[in-house]
């Protein structure tokens, strides 16, 4: 009995001993076996509206990362963070300058995904040369104390100045001398309309400005927000899993349908209890106006867009 129990303590000895040692001299074998950590991805987008908290939190659980979520307004951030071997996985960015990044092949293509996405995306959004994936959208309405109805004018001109990012909006109506036009971001808490101020806003947070029902005159813009992943990424598996379960994320769909945007997933447009108005297919009863939506980023073209709206900075 004496001996056994002597070889029994021998035996937890050299167990501990061993450990130890292993402990000491191979901390990252002995890690690595035990448990993985979390890969470290980063990921830039326009707003945080467009990429809340709860996504990021499924996201990192069934992708088994940790993202850092970067927000920019600016169209050189995200260019800069293209062209350099920055380390982003993914971009969250408007349409405008989704494409203009495409043009200058600084996209990963992914033809391997086409199929999936055929699936996955309503047809109203389909995806674009394999690089763009459109996720969000929203329409606009632009409202005054002035001229509610806006009813008097023939012609308006808005144009956003953000890091050469030149918007014009053609065929909406002028308002009066005293109006101040006022373009917000679309995704930014809603605040008080002025007196002699004109404002564009998310069609979505209408009920914030109290208006309930919008009238049907009043004109309305598109707004699309699209996926991409640099083509410079390092981590180009991990960043087509973030991508895919991205698209996949309808079990997230009360949630979703608490946004200030629209969705663009076929599911999501079968959803009954989702919101319909932020179905895809609502997109088609939003009554456009066949409003003509002009963009350019280049500030060569601000003098001919100015001149073309007789408009004077």
């Amino acid at each position: 009995m004496l001996r056994r129990e002597t070889t029994l303590w021998f035996l937890f000895f050299v167990t501990c001993l061993s450990a130890g040692y292993l402990r000491g001299i191979l901390p990252e074998t002995r890690l690595s076996f035990f448990w993985n950590h979390p890969e470290e991805v980063k990921v830039l987008v326009y707003s945080d509206k467009l990429f809340p908290e709860f996504l990021v939190d499924d996201l990192e659980q069934r992708t088994h990362t940790k993202i850092q979520l970067d927000v920019s307004n600016s169209y050189n951030d995200f260019l800069a963070r293209s062209v350099s071997q920055s380390g982003y996985s993914m971009f969250v960015l408007p349409r405008l300058w989704s494409e203009s990044l495409s043009r200058q092949g600084l996209l990963l293509q992914l033809a391997g995904l086409k199929s999936f996405f055929q699936k996955i995306l309503h047809p109203d959004f389909p995806s674009l040369k394999s690089q763009i994936f459109p996720w969000a959208w929203i329409p606009t309405l632009f409202v005054t104390k002035v001229n509610t109805n806006l009813k008097d004018i023939s012609s308006i001109a808005l144009i956003e100045e953000e890091d050469h990012l030149y918007q014009v909006l053609k065929k909406i109506p002028r308002p009066q001398p005293q109006v101040e036009l006022r373009v917000q971001s679309l995704l930014e808490e809603a605040d008080e309309i002025s007196d002699n101020q004109l404002k564009e806003v998310n069609y979505f947070c209408r009920e914030d400005y109290g208006l309930v029902k919008s009238p049907e005159a009043w004109p309305k813009s598109l707004f699309l927000f699209d996926v991409v992943i640099p083509r410079r990424t390092p981590r180009q598996t991990t960043s087509i899993a973030l991508l895919k379960n991205l698209f996949s994320s309808d079990h997230l769909s009360l949630e979703l349908g608490e946004q200030p945007f629209g969705v663009t997933t076929k599911t999501l447009d079968q959803t009954a209890l989702f919101p319909f108005e932020k179905k895809p297919s609502a997109l088609r009863n939003q009554a456009m106006k066949g409003l003509i939506m002009t963009q350019a980023i280049e500030i060569s073209e601000r003098d001919h867009i100015l001149n073309s709206f007789n408009l004077k900075r």
